[in-house]
């Protein structure tokens, strides 16, 4: 076995360690050559004294910077640049999901003969953006060391309050800047278009991916059918594990079901619900476009709007700032991502400006009216 190093970050508002997490971390375990354990808030004593029991370390930390925080706290203030070079391959991993139904050592001993240097469990292709799933990644020595290490010194912060900012730096620039290294990446499952939060049932069936995201149960993304179907499919083939999950499910979100229930539900057709299937922008027209002008606004600096200017444009060193159609939506900062959040009336363009409206499909006809300062040619739309 390679000498892995695994990190695994854990974070429940009562403290409480749920049963199906810890099969998780032991199950991990078997397959680390050390295992940090990284708590973000506080776990009761009964709990932290399971994990001390099998990790290698356990670090406890304020409750700030999500997973990426907490692997950059243990990186570079609880291990040093000597013990991590003892290592061939590092593990990234968070407690957002149950499983995997499958042991780990057969998902590492699968991915040793793909020929990548990095990996996950999940992927997903969009029209702009490409990305591993970051709750479980594995990096070799040299993308993590040439890449990987520099990058989250650079962009992760261990005391960001924003998940936008985890999802546009960590997750999906990140995972560009390894690409453009030159580094090729695999993931376990095969990849797909669909939204894994709302149909994590057909990932499951269809897809080779054995785990269930904790958020596919969550009020935001329940969708009855396809929780049914995920559990009729782990009920009849991985019946072991369909107790603590659903003991979990019970306490995070409320959800009371029995076993009975599940087995009486009527088989259904799986729902399936697909990223950004009305978005009309393309990686290769925004690449072209930002060729064009010296210096860019993004209107809009919600999730597209951050993770546009991780990917595309943090590098370029063009962006003059967001925009917000009003004083009265400026962030009390006046920052979003470190970058200046400007008022419309406030921006004015010159011939050298150019403008990349990063709302949704309705938004986006609401503010065409308000950008006549802008040229036809200078205004880059998501949608339209």
């Amino acid at each position: 076995m390679p000498h892995r190093l695994g990190i695994f970050c854990i974070y429940d508002a009562e403290g409480i360690l749920d049963k199906a997490i810890l099969s998780t971390i032991k199950d991990l375990r078997a397959c680390l050559t050390d295992l940090v354990v990284v708590v973000n808030g506080s776990l009761q004593e009964c709990y932290l004294q399971q994990v001390s029991h099998i990790a290698s370390q356990v670090v406890i930390r304020p409750n700030t910077g999500f997973d990426a925080g907490a692997y950059k706290d243990v990186l570079f203030h609880h291990l040093s640049p000597a013990q991590l070079r003892q290592y061939d391959e590092f593990v990234f991993c968070n407690d957002t999901f149950y499983g995997p139904f499958i042991p780990f050592a057969d998902i590492f001993r699968e991915m040793a003969n793909r020929n990548c240097d990095f990996w996950a469990l999940s992927y997903s292709a969009g029209q702009l953006i490409d990305f591993l799933h970051s709750y479980f990644l594995c990096f070799h020595f040299d993308p993590f060391f040439k890449t990987v290490l520099p990058y989250m010194e650079r962009y992760v912060r261990e005391d960001n309050t924003s998940l936008n900012a985890v999802y546009s730096f960590f997750e999906e620039a990140m995972f560009q800047q390894l690409c453009k290294d030159g580094y090729h990446f695999a993931s376990y499952a095969l990849s797909n278009n669909l939204i894994l939060y709302k149909c994590n049932n057909i990932f499951l069936r269809d897809y080779n991916l054995p785990i269930l995201k904790k958020k596919f149960f969550s009020k935001e993304h329940y969708q009855e059918q396809n929780v049914f179907d995920a559990l009729q499919y782990v009920a009849a083939r991985y019946p072991a594990y369909l107790p603590d999950i659903l003991v979990s499910i019970h306490r995070k979100f409320h959800l009371s079901i029995s076993r009975e229930e599940i087995l009486r539900f009527p088989p259904s057709v799986p729902i399936p619900f697909f990223r950004e299937f009305k978005m009309t922008a393309t990686k290769a027209s925004i690449s072209e476009f930002l060729t064009k002008y010296s210096r860019y606004y993004i209107y809009g600096a919600g999730q597209w709007g951050q993770i546009l200017y991780a990917v595309y444009l943090e590098e370029t060193g063009k962006t003059q700032g967001f925009v917000c159609s009003d004083a009265a939506h400026l962030p009390a900062s006046g920052q979003v991502l470190g970058v200046p959040v400007f008022p419309l009336c406030d921006v004015h363009p010159d011939a050298d400006t150019g403008m990349i409206v990063a709302l949704g499909a309705e938004n986006t006809k609401a503010v065409r009216p308000l950008l006549s300062a802008f040229s036809p040619n200078q205004l880059y739309y998501l949608y339209g």
